[in-house]
């Protein structure tokens, strides 16, 4: 109780991991609110739960709340769960996948997780699972980094050829950073996937740091 007050002044420690996969993480009581940051970085709740929840704006609320399958990249404490569930009324199945076993534990031991009835979270590589993966999804949520890194399967052809294929008339939102080294990867990224056919729509420095590529359903055919 006295930290959580104590977070309206300062942010408050409340625990700290190490993983091999995401460095140091601090569960950390900010104005109130539990959040998961790295070392460089919030990794969920907080300002990214914000940037997220405005690629859903773009998208959509109404189009979420009639889906019935997302597909999440990148799970973390699980803050684009609780904005589907609780802020968006969306009452489909999430499919969460995350290398991290550290991140999964913090995130059932002090953010609920296992309170959300219709997610089922896989341990697994993103990649690994999109390459092997024969469902398919109407929203696909790609937020995966290691600390404030961006793997490197993120920029390969392959990878969106699999997201393409497992969202042929769904969404894919894309957390991912702009800076000087990535730009030329991700317009070959926009590049590509308007060779599927695609919208791609682009939202640039949502609080502040983070840009959300979106790519809209194949031109002519949509399920919603």
């Amino acid at each position: 109780m006295l930290k959580r007050l104590l977070s309206y002044i300062r942010p408050q420690v409340v625990a700290t991991f190490e993983s091999a996969i995401s460095g140091t993480l601090e569960v950390v009581v900010e104005r109130g609110k539990l959040i998961l940051n790295t070392a460089n970085t919030n990794y969920s709740y907080g300002n990214l739960q914000r940037v997220l929840y405005s690629g859903l704006q773009a998208i959509g609320i109404q189009k979420i709340r009639k889906m019935r399958n997302v597909l999440l990249l990148g799970v973390g404490a699980g803050s684009v769960i609780d904005s589907l569930y609780r802020e968006i009324g969306f009452d489909g199945k999430v499919t969460a996948v995350d290398l991290d076993p550290v991140v999964l534990e913090v995130a059932q031991r002090y953010f609920n997780l296992k309170a959300f009835e219709n997610v089922i979270v896989i341990a697994d590589d993103a990649n690994n699972y999109v390459n092997s993966c024969t469902h398919r999804y109407d929203l696909i949520i790609v937020d995966v980094f290691c600390d404030y890194t961006m793997p490197g399967f993120l920029f390969d052809a392959k990878f969106w050829a699999n997201l393409h294929r497992l969202s042929n008339s769904g969404y894919i939102l894309f957390n991912c950073i702009l800076s000087q080294e990535n730009a030329p990867k991700i317009n070959n990224i926009i590049t590509l996937l308007e060779a599927y056919n695609r919208d791609v729509q682009f939202l640039s420095k949502i609080e502040e740091k983070n840009d959300l590529l979106i790519a809209h359903p194949v031109k002519n055919i949509s399920s919603f």
